[in-house]
């Protein structure tokens, strides 16, 4: 005589719950459909407000940084100054792309302008490596990372002004960046009061 079978096999299948719209999608309505449709055709939505940078303004397009083309803040020195867009996130990415591989580059290709022992070579060069790394990072907007504002609020300009630089000027000048600095007016050349740690710096 043959044994009845276990209960156990004669209990029902549980539910098993798919987030996979693929497998649900025989359960949706018209509408629902219609819904569905309608969110996959829609883009993300731009970002409306950009943080405004200690040295650069903003703009209808987003944030730059940099002193300006007129050197009151009144517009970028390029589109490489842009920092951050109003705009779809996958296009500002795009952008910023770009722009981040200009400001790694940086003077790679000018192999005629190289820093170097005052034994060497091209020691007389020097000066000449300080300009054009000054219109390179210019260019780029971020030349206002080497405009330290002191203790005292007097501004100092490492690119133009090396030689006045010390090691504890330029540590302090680090720590400052890291913690938040004294706003800068290029126009008065006063430095304003300190502003919180800038995220474009």
């Amino acid at each position: 005589m043959t044994p009845p079978p276990s209960p156990r096999f004669n209990l029902p299948l549980p539910q098993v719950k798919t987030s996979n719209p693929i497998a649900t999608m025989t359960n949706l309505s018209t509408e629902d459909l219609k819904e569905l449709l309608s969110l996959l055709r829609t883009s993300p939505s731009a970002p409306t407000n950009v943080d405004t940078p200690r040295i650069g303004s903003t703009n209808p397009t987003g944030a730059w940084t940099g002193f300006g083309a007129d050197g009151k803040f009144g517009a970028p020195r390029s589109s490489n100054c842009m920092r951050a867009f109003r705009a779809d996130p996958l296009k500002s990415h795009t952008a910023l792309s770009s722009i981040e591989t200009k400001c790694v580059t940086g003077l790679s290709e000018q192999t005629d302008l190289l820093f170097c022992m005052k034994d060497e070579p091209n020691a007389h060069k020097f000066v000449a490596s300080i300009r054009a790394l000054e219109e390179a990072f210019t260019l780029v907007g971020m030349e206002g990372v080497f405009a330290i504002i002191q203790s005292d609020g007097t501004a100092l300009n490492m690119l133009r002004e090396p030689g006045r630089l010390t090691s504890s000027i330029v540590d302090d000048w680090i720590l400052a960046l890291e913690t938040g600095v004294p706003s800068f007016d290029p126009v008065s050349k006063l430095a304003k009061p300190k502003l919180p740690v800038c995220p474009y710096n």
